[in-house]
């Protein structure tokens, strides 16, 4: 049953809006922790009060503080086309014992392409999680910048992340977006393969 979900999902949640809300609409805060090297794959959905999105993602640890990660969702709406896409890297610091540090770097590069028209819009962002753990609660804050050449997206959010049996997580949250003043829930749902 759930799968026939994700393959309905595209028809019922295209809707018009303008290229800042675009950038709201289907950029997700996710994070998914070092998995011993092993891939990570799933999906997340984010939802606010006009739209609802997913995205496919896979990450992969390159070393115990650096990991690649890639998201992709198709949309279809009428005669349009459009296409979610993004990539970037994941970096955690390590403090002077060699241990991980509670802080952790995202950077990347997303682009929506619309296939009927074949345009094509970019943004980039850099973010900054804080992660801490509360009465055995894995919690991670974060400040995200969404920007273009000409236009700059700023966000606050809070992750609770929930592993299970080491191989599956889920992780949800609440985004705002400071120069919107507007509010979005993330969930996550990763599997190490």
């Amino acid at each position: 049953m759930f799968k026939y979900i994700f393959y309905l999902l595209p028809l019922f949640i295209w809707s018009e809006t303008t290229f800042k809300e675009r950038i709201i609409n289907h950029t997700t805060s996710m994070f998914i922790p070092f998995s011993n090297n092993l891939p990570d794959i799933g999906v997340s959905l984010k939802t606010n009060r006009s739209f609802i999105s997913y995205t496919f993602f896979s990450q992969i640890w390159i070393s115990s503080n650096l990991a690649v990660y890639g998201k992709i969702a198709p949309y279809i709406r009428e005669k349009d086309i459009y296409q979610y896409k993004s990539t970037g890297v994941h970096y955690r610091f390590l403090n002077d014992l060699s241990n991980i540090s509670q802080f952790n770097i995202k950077s990347g590069i997303h682009s929506l392409t619309d296939k009927s028209n074949l345009k094509d819009e970019n943004w980039f962002n850099f973010s900054i999680y804080f992660n801490k753990i509360f009465k055995k609660n894995e919690i991670s804050f974060n400040w995200n910048n969404y920007f273009t050449k000409n236009q700059t997206i700023k966000s606050i959010g809070i992750i609770k992340n929930i592993n299970f049996f080491q191989k599956f997580t889920i992780n949800f949250g609440i985004t705002h977006y400071i120069s919107f003043s507007k509010s979005s829930i993330n969930l996550t749902f990763g599997y190490s393969l």
